[in-house]
């Protein structure tokens, strides 16, 4: 439905003829005519009597108006959002529990759309506490450990990898089993109250005590200690770092992982009226990973 029409009709009843309306929208009284003519037609039913005295409406008239001026003025209104939007300049915090690709390649889309927004992100080290209780917009997590928020699928998790030097014995294989990392020394990241990340937790639920030799804080730490100390870790397929950083690395899938099959979500606290950005963000993300998912 045209937009010019709309407004033409609205402004017709509202200045009380076409002539003064024509004026008031600096359009030509004959374009203006044939607009409401265009929109009559498309509606299949006549908006004015025009055998009497000036233009009145008629029933189907008046019962349109009301739903031009809802239209009109919904969409002038999603126009200003949007250039609010658009010049809006701000912060929008996210904390990443379980790193994956999906949440990188969103914030990448997201901040070419509104580059006058900021995203950063947290990682884990720096949110291990209550994370409800920070000033985060966001939380990247395992679904099952979202504790009921609304939420977003960004990622996969379906399998594991044996992360090493590209050097180690076993950087060759095909598939590794746990029984062949018994002798190896595995570092693993920990918050600042040494709880160990769930990689520690995987092994000793399928029976296995890993020899934990290094503990740090950090990926990049992680990286830096494989590399110099030939230590190994078990790491997601979602794992973004190692693929950025494969020169001296190797990583080799963990035979019997690929009955992991676990959503990462980007959750938000409901109704959380804190950042108005955060709304932008969380809009865009639902409509940016329903395009993805259906690829």
């Amino acid at each position: 439905m045209d937009m010019e029409a709309l407004s033409s009709f609205i402004s017709i009843v509202e200045e009380g003829g076409m002539t003064k309306a024509a004026s008031v929208l600096h359009i030509s009284q004959s374009a203006m005519s044939s607009s409401i003519g265009k929109l009559e037609k498309e509606l299949g039913a006549a908006l004015f009597d025009r055998g009497g005295k000036g233009l009145q409406l008629t029933m189907e008239g008046e019962f349109f108006l009301t739903w031009a001026k809802r239209l009109v003025s919904a969409i002038d209104e999603g126009k200003r959002s949007v250039q609010e939007a658009i010049t809006k300049k701000g912060i929008v915090k996210i904390g990443t529990f379980a790193e994956n690709d999906g949440i990188y390649y969103l914030v990448s889309a997201f901040c070419k759309k509104y580059p006058q927004i900021t995203v950063y992100l947290y990682d884990r080290k720096s949110i291990w506490a209550d994370f409800l209780s920070s000033d985060l917009d966001f939380f990247v997590l395992p679904k099952n450990e979202c504790r009921g928020l609304p939420s977003v699928n960004v990622a996969r998790r379906k399998n594991l990898y044996v992360l090493m030097g590209s050097g180690h014995r076993l950087a060759k294989r095909a598939l590794i089993q746990l029984k062949d990392l018994q002798e190896e020394r595995f570092v693993f990241t920990a918050s600042a109250d040494g709880k160990m990340d769930s990689m520690y937790t995987y092994c000793v639920e399928h029976g296995f005590e890993p020899r934990v030799s290094f503990l740090c804080e950090g990926v990049e730490s992680l990286l830096d200690i494989i590399l110099q100390t030939g230590a190994v870790t078990l790491v997601y397929n979602t794992f973004r770092q190692f693929r950025q950083r494969m020169d001296g690395l190797s990583a080799v899938p963990l035979d019997g992982s690929s009955r992991e099959n676990t959503e990462i979500v980007l959750a938000w606290r409901d109704g959380n009226d804190t950042n108005p950005l955060a709304d932008i963000f969380k809009d865009f993300a639902v409509n940016y990973m329903e395009r993805e998912y259906r690829r």
